[in-house]
């Protein structure tokens, strides 16, 4: 049995119930600026699921307003709670569109039987787990994954111009952008659209974990970077990206620091001596050997 909820889910709940069985424009673009700006819970959901209330249609409706249009993460929040308990809760269901969803963290991908593909398009993901030997064909455009977990093999499974941090297998894992579509494709999984993380691009490995460094500092992992005066952290498990890389991350800095892109500010500290590592410019500018900046790139060239 579903949890009961607050009132004030309550009266969402209503609300969709209201608009499920009288879908007016003026009702559903009430419904949509009212998840614009008040949180549903899961326990909401569950509510507004169960006895199957809501279809799949009206889910794909609700999200079918023009792109620039589109409310903002509290909406996207919303669908994801509402899709996560509906894929959960059905056993049958056809063809599966999902648009503009961001999925709750912790989220297994349902198997419910039928014909089709389950398509997700430009929706977010905590920590996505796919099962093992999934029945059906899925396809995920222009999604971003924190953690994505493959259980098996996924040879129906198509990840197009998607953007994941960390994946891993029951063989492998990787927290490394040139590495992800490698491991995918070792499970079975058909990538495309990914070239920038491709091991194959004729690159360095100094030039491919370089973009790594600036990825995770441009994603902000960590706010500051401290180092020691051989140009490593102290232990720090939010900096493993850099221990596992050390000897490329100091002529990273190196590299950084002889073309005008990066220094060290020495940090007041008692014991040894430290140093917080600065930018010249955003990492993302940095990112870019093409732009117009020589000093981004001679950067790039000498890491050639």
């Amino acid at each position: 049995m579903p949890r009961p909820c607050l009132s004030h889910d309550l009266a969402i709940v209503k609300l969709l119930m209201h608009v499920r069985h009288e879908l007016s424009d003026d009702r559903v673009d009430h419904l949509r600026r009212i998840l614009k700006r008040s949180q549903l819970t899961p326990s909401a959901a569950r509510v507004a699921v169960a006895g199957k209330k809501l279809s799949r249609a009206f889910l794909i409706g609700l999200a079918r307003e023009p792109v620039e249009a589109m409310p903002e993460s509290l909406f996207r929040s919303n669908m994801g709670v509402l899709w996560a308990e509906f894929l959960s809760t059905e056993v049958e269901l056809e063809q599966v569109e999902v648009r503009r969803a961001d999925f709750p963290f912790h989220f297994r991908l349902p198997q419910p039987r039928g014909k089709g593909q389950m398509r997700f398009s430009e929706c977010a993901f905590g920590s996505l787990v796919i099962p093992s030997e999934f029945p059906r064909a899925v396809v995920f455009e222009t999604c971003s994954f924190r953690e994505l977990r493959l259980e098996g093999k996924s040879k129906d499974c198509t990840f197009s111009s998607c953007a994941i941090d960390v994946v891993s297998t029951k063989k492998r894992y990787t927290d490394l952008p040139y590495e992800v579509a490698g491991v995918l494709e070792s499970a079975g999984v058909t990538v495309t659209g990914m070239a920038e993380v491709s091991v194959t691009d004729g690159v360095s490995e100094l030039t491919r974990v370089a973009r790594m460094f600036l990825g995770k500092m441009d994603a902000s992992v960590v706010m500051s970077i401290v180092v020691g005066a051989d140009g490593l952290p102290e232990e720090d498990p939010r900096l493993g990206w850099i221990m596992r890389f050390s000897d490329q991350w100091k002529s990273f800095l190196r590299a950084l620091e002889k073309h005008h892109l990066g220094y060290r500010v020495q940090v007041t500290a008692s014991g040894n001596e430290k140093f917080r590592v600065r930018l010249e410019l955003p990492p993302n500018e940095i990112l870019n050997p093409s732009g117009t900046d020589a000093r981004v790139v001679a950067f790039w060239g000498a890491l050639a």
